[in-house]
């Protein structure tokens, strides 16, 4: 047993070993995805926004969150918006490769990429979570969209086919709806997903 917040919780028998989880830390920027009437990503206006992050110097950027309607985009302009920042972001990296290892070029911060690869389809979403391991993603932002409640082993096996589908991408538990997952099943997921934790966008789990 345990206790989360005013919950009091199981352990599960199943988690699996902790590994080092990815950090994530300091300013994480959700930029818009611009895209035309009919759901087209305008490729040339996303990669304005992200290289205007990248030159920002933000610690992460957030693609495809709710600022930038993943909800409302279908699988292959997902596909289109992850290579865009994927490939801006690689060239960053490589730019400041070739351009040594001076004093400034240690100043300069690349940011991480996070992918939304959330779905109301769990087959879905473990699709758009190897895209963005395929593209080579830092982690992924996945939450459990649902137009009907789900229950907590609902969430749990979403979670779970995901993260063994994508072992490569850590995942961030995108918890942005009030009361969605509680307590108890946070600290499930945290122990079970241990080798695939990114973080999660709720700060009360501490303690368990």
């Amino acid at each position: 047993l345990g206790l989360v917040g005013s919950e009091m919780c199981i352990r599960d028998s199943t988690m699996a070993a902790a590994h080092t989880p990815l950090l994530i830390e300091g300013l994480s920027a959700f930029p818009i995805t611009p895209q035309d009437a009919a759901g087209v990503v305008d490729e040339a206006q996303l990669l304005v926004l992200v290289q205007r992050l990248i030159d920002a110097g933000v610690h992460s950027i957030g693609l495809l969150g709710s600022t930038g309607t993943y909800a409302f985009l279908d699988v292959t302009q997902r596909r289109r918006a992850i290579a865009v920042a994927a490939a801006a972001i690689a060239a960053a990296r490589e730019r400041q490769e070739q351009e040594g290892g001076g004093a400034a070029v240690e100043t300069r911060r690349i940011p991480k990429l996070l992918v939304g690869v959330g779905h109301l389809r769990t087959d879905v979403a473990v699709q758009l979570a190897k895209d963005a391991q395929a593209a080579g993603a830092d982690a992924g932002l996945l939450s459990p969209v649902s137009y009907n409640p789900l229950t907590d082993e609902e969430v749990f096996q979403h979670f779970a086919a995901v993260a063994a589908a994508a072992p490569s991408l850590p995942l961030v538990i995108y918890n942005n709806e009030v009361g969605w997952l509680g307590g108890c099943l946070l600290a499930r997921l945290a122990g079970w997903l241990a080798g695939w934790l990114a973080g999660w966008l709720a700060g009360w789990l501490a303690g368990w």
